[in-house]
């Protein structure tokens, strides 16, 4: 009759149909430790910024009970082989890491320098050399990861696109100097 309460709607609010909420603790809730879609689910209110949300999950196969206070302790839970990847792709910019981490983002450098070769050949033969530029920013951008994870510090996949719209800083004469970015190439009028 209460299917959607898990049989109890005095104790438990479930508004979505997919997890329960506790009515006396809004900020717990309850989860299938068995279905990791349903976990997943009801961990996202863990992201909620300046909210001290608990995911209580009971495993209905395996009779276990498990609190998560953070969604990577639920994706540490799910995928527990993974867990070097899962820290890597949850730091920030310019944070250090780990042998491991730096393994996985020296492989997924040397990726998109393999990726970048592939669409830059390809692209200039189906469109006359007109793509050639976008395999060459994917393969800088597997440069810079690779050689941000040598020096043992996270780069974002994708950060080299990112950086060129930004104003380029430098100085000439030891004069600080701002160059606009300016998507237009200047090519001399003659130019063929």
């Amino acid at each position: 009759m209460y299917a959607y309460a898990a049989n109890n709607p005095v104790r438990y609010i479930d508004p979505t149909g997919a997890f329960e909420i506790d009515s006396h603790n809004p900020m717990r809730i309850f989860a299938n430790l068995d279905d990791v879609e349903d976990l997943l689910n009801a961990s996202a209110y863990l992201q909620a910024p300046n909210h001290d949300y608990t995911v209580t999950a009971y495993g209905e196969v395996s009779c276990i009970t498990k609190n998560f206070t953070s969604y990577g302790e639920v994706l540490d839970y799910i995928y527990p082989d993974n867990k070097a990847f899962k820290t890597w792709f949850l730091k920030d910019q310019g944070e250090p890491l780990t042998p491991e981490e730096a393994k996985i983002q020296k492989y997924w450098g040397i990726g998109e320098m393999i990726l970048g070769k592939t669409i830059g050949i390809v692209g200039c033969v189906q469109t006359g050399g007109k793509s050639v530029l976008f395999g060459y920013y994917i393969m800088g951008d597997g440069a810079v990861l690779f050689s941000k994870a040598e020096d043992g510090e996270k780069a974002i996949p994708g950060i080299f696109f990112l950086n060129l719209l930004n104003p380029v800083t430098g100085t000439a004469n030891d004069v600080p100097v701002v160059v606009e970015y300016n998507p237009t190439p200047i090519i001399p009028y003659n130019y063929r």
